[in-house]
């Protein structure tokens, strides 16, 4: 298990390296951008809910992008503190 920070920290990276911005998770997991703001720069927390959405949204962006530049049908995405996931791709 992870601490709330800890799984902050590796969120924050992932959207970084995934060159996201934060309006572009807000929007797509339906957080307010100042709230997901004042989350990464540690003012506030989110819920648990909330994180595994966000979570889903940056480890989906990442395994197409995987599949985008190997054009394979299954990529496994292994993120290091979140654990792994395996995505396939929808005909």
């Amino acid at each position: 298990m992870f601490t709330h920070d800890e799984r902050r920290i590796a969120l924050i990276g992932l959207r970084e390296r995934l060159r996201l911005r934060q309006l572009d998770v807000a929007r797509a997991t339906g957080v307010n951008r100042s709230s997901l703001s004042l989350w990464e720069n540690g003012f506030a927390t989110l819920p648990t809910a909330t994180l595994d959405a966000i979570e889903d949204y940056l480890t989906s962006e990442l395994a197409e992008m995987k599949a985008a530049a190997f054009g394979n049908d299954r990529v496994h995405v292994p993120l290091s503190g979140l654990g792994a996931r395996r995505t396939e791709k929808e005909n």
